[in-house]
């Protein structure tokens, strides 16, 4: 009878060992270098982002989101028209970057696919604002400005964002 309640107390003593090494694991999110977390808690975020290391949450209540605040790189297939109504498409690769302290709004008011919802988008409308200026001719031979202007253009867009565009550079035209 003893040796009963020996092994039942000794299951119990282990069930709650593994409940709470489960516990503790859940309760900790490492948030590496080059990234912000974004805390949410029942599906809301909160205001301050967490910083690089190891960060505490309360475990099944929150969850902490990474977004990356490195520098990133898209790269975008796109036609338009010129100015002599020739048609032209691009292929682009953009290198941009999250601020840092505006990561948390970019997280509550876009998602963490921001780079579908706003970044695709700007690169296309300023693909063809700038393209629309210049005959194709003109496209060939001053490619560095069009490409600084297309630059300027979509920093206009994305920074009321918290994005900034680091670098735009046209890969490939064909008419």
């Amino acid at each position: 009878m003893k040796e009963l309640l020996k092994n039942k107390n000794v299951r119990t003593i282990g069930i709650i060992v593994i409940a709470v090494v489960i516990l503790l694991a859940s309760s900790v999110r490492i948030v590496e270098s080059g990234e912000v977390g974004v805390r949410v808690r029942f599906g809301k975020a909160s205001n301050q982002p967490t910083h690089e290391g190891i960060n505490l949450k309360i475990p099944f209540v929150e969850e902490i989101k990474k977004m990356n605040i490195r520098v990133q790189k898209i790269e975008v297939t796109t036609s338009s028209s010129s100015k002599d109504l020739q048609d032209v498409e691009m292929s682009l690769a953009v290198n941009y970057q999250i601020d840092k302290k505006k990561a948390v709004n970019l997280y509550k008011n876009v998602g963490s696919n921001y780079d579908e919802v706003i970044l695709e988008p700007a690169i296309e409308e300023g693909i063809k604002a700038v393209t629309s200026k210049y005959t194709a001719e003109e496209l060939i031979t001053n490619r560095s400005e069009v490409s600084k202007q297309c630059r300027e253009e979509l920093d206009k867009k994305v920074s009321k964002y918290g994005l900034s565009i680091n670098d735009f550079n046209i890969t490939n035209f064909n008419f």
